[in-house]
């Protein structure tokens, strides 16, 4: 799906042309995928801290999904010496109360992320979102 972008996530099992592919159908059925995505959850609600209260994290409901995986990417590689710090976009354009707005990227939209990349590969070692006055680390 990330490969492939159609107008919607029905249209992944669709057999008709223009839209007809077999990727998704032959790994999963369209109902058992909306199944999955229906009861996929990552965080414990009852242990939310509302927003404007001391301790609320933005990242809360995606974190136990990011933190893994950051540390995956920083057990993975070893950095070669040349290193790059950049403000990536996310593209993103949906709500969320960190949405950024910069007119001079390709992708104007989105969430804002400070990227420690290798520069000799491209590989990204590390990287904070940002969430509005404050860096979180992932």
């Amino acid at each position: 799906m990330g490969l492939v972008n159609l107008p919607t996530i029905e249209d992944h099992w669709v057999t008709t042309w223009p839209y007809s592919s077999e990727a998704c159908s032959k790994v999963l059925s369209r109902d058992r995928f909306s199944l999955i995505m229906k009861f996929l959850h990552l965080s414990d609600n009852s242990q939310y801290i509302p927003r404007g209260q001391p301790g609320h994290d933005p990242l809360y409901k995606i974190r136990p999904l990011l933190s893994p995986l950051l540390a995956n990417f920083k057990a993975a590689y070893t950095l070669h010496r040349e290193l790059s710090i950049d403000e990536a976009m996310v593209g993103f354009k949906g709500r969320l109360c960190f949405i950024q707005y910069l007119p001079k990227k390709p992708t104007k939209w989105g969430i804002k992320a400070y990227v420690l990349a290798d520069s000799a590969t491209g590989y990204v070692y590390s990287w904070r979102l940002y969430t509005g006055n404050l860096l979180l680390l992932i």
